[in-house]
């Protein structure tokens, strides 16, 4: 999921990679426009990820979100850039 705007809820989605190596983060947030893509929330999400690498939320220039709860199987990377996680 690409996430472009402002103050956008995501939760409670279950994903699947199931080897797509065109996949290489669950949630992305990105700045198209000057100040967008800031104060996201991604919480209570539950991803399966067949490689470690891929990241559960990649935040991409000015972006940034708060991370909550939110569950990768198996192991592998959680969060990149400006990514808050709360309890």
């Amino acid at each position: 999921m690409d996430v472009k705007g402002n103050g956008a809820i995501i939760r409670n989605n279950t994903a699947y990679q199931n080897g797509n190596s065109v996949i290489v983060d669950a949630f992305q947030l990105h700045e198209i426009v000057p100040g967008w893509g800031i104060s996201n929330e991604i919480s209570n999400n539950t991803v399966f990820l067949s490689d470690p690498d891929v990241y559960v939320i990649a935040a991409y220039g000015n972006t940034s979100a708060t991370a909550s709860q939110n569950t990768r199987s198996p192991a592998g990377n959680m969060y990149k850039g400006n990514v808050t996680v709360a309890p």
